[in-house]
């Protein structure tokens, strides 16, 4: 079952602002090892915002969440 709740755009474009702003400093940054940061946080910011826009999917059984 999927159960759709509205998230806000301003959610989603948060999270593209966030990778969009990584991906700046990645470029910026002079140390190979702090673009691979920026980078990697840019890519969790993306995940971040595809999350936002999709359905949440909940178990037929109940309401019962993974991990809680």
């Amino acid at each position: 079952m999927a159960v759709s709740f509205p998230i806000a755009s301003s959610e989603s474009d948060y999270c593209h602002r966030q990778a969009e702003e990584c991906a700046r400093r990645a470029e910026l940054a002079i140390s190979q090892e702090v673009k691979t940061d920026f980078r990697q946080l840019e890519q969790l910011w993306l995940v971040s915002a595809k999350v936002e826009n999709e359905p949440l999917h909940l178990p037929a059984a109940g309401l019962r969440v993974r991990g809680l």
